[in-house]
């Protein structure tokens, strides 16, 4: 798609945008003819415009509407009575004379403005676009001009290109350097990147300046004429001298009209004071009656002719107030953020163009002369050179104070807004999201909308758009043969991306009432503190063996089990690998030790290398069986009306003897436990690492914090005492067979021996629901330089609780990304991702292009800094960070820090990918009611038919 096809694209979005404001923007407009400046805009807009012409130093031209504030009060009379006199009294001018002034700012800004020459990475041409110098080497033009690095790579900006008879000699052409800066926006149209610091006759670009962005808001309101500098059709540069006036103020966007005068791709528009307020990105097309479009000439527009012969009747800039702060935020890294910091360095804003502009002297002259109006009579003059003369009853000779005092009732500009990012405070999208619920509401099979992101094979772009969720996305044939309406490709102008509904949302549709479908699976559960148990930081001597699955998880474990002497007290999610169920049993029953277990009904059906694991019920038979009155249970009272905790009961701690424990973020499974390793040579070695679970755990001897943690598991004993639990559900989504992932078969084979440590330690006990915000938040908030963090998932929340505790986390590593921090997320990919949680990361400002997804993860951890390290069971939800129980330690500890980093970054770089599909097709969902059922799927499952995902299993 070449650029001009791109802009059309975007023009139904822009059209949309117009045409739903017909009845506001004509009222507005109405006002501001008539000079009532406070009812054509929104009067906080209006009084930081006025606070701005008075504050803006060296103002060259102003606007006449934009004066009619500055008048001194001379005898402090009621400021509500004098803006009424104000606003029936003045006599206010629309006049089209400029001053030389204005023409010298002109040509300073054009000097800044270039033609974009935009190549493939083949070299092949795409098309023409306009950029603007904003910084030094920073260009800035559209998305849709410059989409990728990769274009940019090939591509150049002409300076000097004037007329068709410009001599090459006076021509000044700069080559794109993308890997110096790239920054881009596909929602907000507009792209930064670098441009090489000398011509490519090997002159420096510095004597061309550059136009800095101002990111405040008051550089425009309704009714303005604003002036455009563009080279469009990639022609000769063109000047649109206040022959566009704003007609409509949106919250992303200014949309401006004129008979005469489009707009260009990626050109600069500025107020009277050269002041640029929007980055021009579209139009209006005017339409005949058939609803063609039409060109310049009236007649039919073809594409062929090019965006600069369509007849727009408006044309569309995006704000540069919101262009800064969106820019902000995208900017990861230190070097990034240095440098757009010149181009929205306030102390540069225009008027005063880097190298280029008039003299400050002249400047200075005349923002003297502005403050200063000549009285004559009852009317006030101000030369700017422009004259403006406003007539005010009751000035006549009164003195005027040095200066001249503003009226008081204006009030001060206030601080800009956060400009909205996501879809979610993006005010026209959640409008057209309410309007397309009420215009589809009758279709059949549809769920839900929502706001979303839109994806676009099959990963997420930066647009905004309206997600339909169907029950089952069917072809355009199939619609038409079933007699149900296709939805559109796009509404109100933002695309309708249509999605199928996930395993889950189709399992919950089938057992609720619609009204309940898309809710948090989550039960208000009653868990209280202990009161006499504490989670204290503890910094003392003790061993510590730190390792890893699936190389060294079952050996240590293994050796951990053999020293137990009296007794065991474990608290487990899932327990079903027949090895580690049998090693206990014959161990504790040889010394007669106890056995004090709280775990979780309910497993699901082995898959892969859980395929001969039993269930936790049969697990506790054979342990009853083989240890008698030596062994105590309780099921953990969960995920009931009245239970301890919401949905999981997920930790996986043991205790030996009151003086040692194990911790890790495997369960007692063969997937997190392989009983063949350690691995005996390589080919063993990836064996495991290709169809085992990467796991952090932990041996710690240390009389401390093994009491901490046993105490906690004989509380939640205690308090699970008499819980029944309710049959498990048994719900599978079914998976197609595995494909091998060319890269594990690529993959570097590397294990890690486990580190020892016998020595003063500093560690923090961390569990939920106790602590885990109140220790985690703050880790990542104090991060310097690194964040690494691997986890199972990072899942989406609908619990509007979470806004208060687990989405703060989220925005925190966000945060640390735009600080320029390396931060790098390692998730779970092999059964895919449902598309609703990666928007959730990518809404609360996640970077994308930073998460890597590895088949098999399973590890909860968190490095920072290369000195701290969080290790243990807690997911990333809602529930696994605030309501179950969850158990994790945080070290303070480089050696400890270091060890997994490495290992970490041995993960990102070999079994790491840069995207994960997206599940396809209606999901198919089985519920097993019956033990015949479930012997079936087993074995289906074990003859490698299919694979099944447990629904809700937070560790499927």
């Amino acid at each position: 798609m070449n650029i001009s096809d791109r802009v059309m694209v975007l023009a139904s979005a822009t059209e949309a945008r117009y045409e739903e404001r017909v009845g506001i923007r004509e009222k507005r407009l109405k006002e501001a003819n008539k000079g009532n400046i406070w009812a054509a805009d929104d009067p906080e807009r209006v009084a930081k415009r006025l606070a701005h012409v008075r504050t803006t130093e060296g103002a060259m031209v102003a606007p006449a509407t934009m004066l009619r504030e500055l008048a001194p009060s001379p005898d402090h009379a009621d400021t509500e009575t004098l803006v009424a006199q104000l606003a029936q009294e003045r006599v206010i001018g629309r006049d089209d004379l400029v001053t030389p002034q204005f023409l010298q700012l002109a040509l300073a800004a054009s000097r800044c403005v270039g033609r974009i020459t935009v190549r493939g990475a083949s070299g092949a041409l795409l098309g023409y676009g306009t950029g603007m110098l904003v910084g030094p080497g920073i260009l800035l033009t559209n998305h849709h001009v410059l989409e990728r690095a990769a274009d940019a790579v090939q591509s150049e900006v002409t300076f000097g290109f004037e007329t068709n008879t410009t001599l090459p000699s006076e021509e000044r052409v700069f080559r794109l350097v993308p890997q110096k800066l790239f920054i881009t926006d596909e929602a907000l149209d507009f792209t930064f990147v670098a441009v090489s610091p000398a011509d490519t006759r090997g002159q420096p670009g510095a004597d061309l300046g550059y136009i800095c962005l101002n990111p405040q808001e008051g550089k425009a309101i309704n009714g303005e004429f604003v002036n455009v500098i563009q080279h469009p059709n990639g022609g000769p540069k063109m000047f649109a001298l206040r022959e566009n006036r704003i007609v409509d103020v949106l919250t992303n966007y200014l949309q401006y009209a004129a008979d005469t005068a489009p707009g260009s791709s990626g050109a600069p528009v500025f107020n009277d004071q050269f002041e640029m307020v929007a980055l021009h990105h579209s139009g209006v097309p005017e339409r005949d009656a058939q609803g063609r479009i039409l060109n310049r000439d009236g007649q039919p527009w073809t594409s062929d002719q090019g965006e600069a012969r369509v007849h727009w009747k408006a044309n569309e800039g995006v704000r540069v107030s919101v262009l800064v702060e969106r820019a902000k935020g995208l900017a990861r890294t230190s070097e990034e953020q240095a440098q757009l910091a010149q181009a929205f360095d306030l102390s540069r804003a225009i008027p005063q163009l880097e190298a280029a502009g008039p003299s400050r002297q002249v400047a200075g002259d005349v923002a003297s002369a502005a403050r200063q109006p000549a009285i004559e009579g009852d009317v006030a003059t101000w030369t700017i050179p422009l004259s403006v003369s406003v007539r005010l009853g009751g000035l006549s000779g009164q003195a005027v104070p040095s200066g001249g005092a503003a009226i008081s009732a204006v009030p001060p500009a206030l601080p800009s807004p956060p400009a909205p990012v996501t879809p979610e405070t993006s005010p026209e999208l959640m409008r057209a999201v309410g309007r397309a619920r009420d215009a589809f509401r009758t279709i059949p099979g549809l769920l839900r909308i929502r706001a979303g992101w839109q994806f676009t094979d099959g990963w997420i772009t930066d647009q905004a758009a309206i997600v339909a969720i169907v029950e089952e996305k069917k072809t355009t044939a199939t619609l038409g043969e079933q007699g149900i309406p296709k939805l559109p490709t796009t509404f109100e102008g933002f695309p309708v991306d249509v999605r199928q509904a996930s395993a889950e949302e189709l399992y919950e549709l089938s057992r609720l009432d619609g009204g309940a479908v898309f809710t948090e699976r989550t039960a208000t559960p009653v868990y209280q503190k202990p009161p006499n148990l504490s989670l204290p930081r503890v910094k003392e001597r003790m061993k510590v063996l730190v390792h890893v699955s699936p190389e060294q998880g079952w050996p240590v474990l293994d050796a951990f089990l053999q020293q137990t002497n009296t007794k065991l007290t474990v608290g487990m999610y899932d327990f079903g690998a027949p090895h580690i169920v049998d090693a206990i049993a014959t161990r504790l029953e040889a010394k007669s030790a106890t056995l004090e277990l709280v775990i979780q009904y309910g497993s699901s059906v082995g898959t892969g290398t859980k395929a001969g694991d039993t269930d936790d019920a049969e697990t506790v038979r054979t342990l009853k069986g083989a240890l008698g009155n030596n062994f105590e249970m309780q099921w953990a009272n969960v995920g009931q009306t009245g239970s301890l905790w919401a949905s999981a009961y997920h930790i996986k701690v043991a205790v030996r003897d009151s003086r040692a424990f194990w911790l890790s973020s495997g369960n007692w499974q063969s997937s997190n436990q392989p009983p063949d390793a350690p691995p005996a040579d390589d080919a063993s070695a990836k064996a495991l690492l290709t169809n085992y679970n990467r796991e952090w755990h932990v041996v710690i001897n240390n009389p401390t914090l093994a009491g901490i943690f046993e105490s906690y598991l004989q509380y939640d004993f205690e308090q699970s005492s008499g819980f029944v639990p309710k049959g498990a559900e048994q719900a599978y989504e079914i998976l197609p067979p595995l494909e091998p992932d060319p890269r594990e078969t690529a993959a570097e084979i590397r294990t890690f021996d486990p580190l020892e440590i016998d020595r003063e330690v500093d560690v923090q006990p961390v569990l939920t629901p106790d602590n885990y915000i109140q220790v985690v938040l703050p880790l990542i908030e104090g991060a310097k330089s690194r964040i690494y963090l691997q986890n199972q998932y990072i899942n989406e929340s609908l619990d509007p609780r979470a806004e208060q505790t687990y989405i703060p986390l989220l925005e925190a590593i966000a945060r640390k990304q735009q600080e320029g921090l390396d931060v790098r997320i390692i998730l779970r990919a092999e059964n895919g991702v449902e598309a609703r949680h990666i928007e959730f990361m990518k809404t609360h400002g996640i970077d994308m292009g930073r998460v890597r997804w590895r088949n098999r993860t399973h590890t909860k951890g968190i490095i920072v800094d290369s000195a701290r390290v969080l290790l243990g069971s807690h997911n990333w939800s809602y529930d696994g960070t605030v309501l179950n129980r969850d158990a994790s330690l945080l070290f303070y500890d480089a050696e400890i820090a270091r060890y997994l980093e490495g290992i970490f970054i041995y993960d990102w770089e070999n079994w790491s990918k840069t995207k994960v599909y997206i599940r396809p097709g209606k999901p198919k969902v089985q519920e097993i009611a019956s033990p015949e059922e479930q012997a079936a799927l087993r074995v289906a499952v074990d003859q490698g038919e299919v694979r099944a995902r447990r629904l809700f299993h937070p560790d499927d």
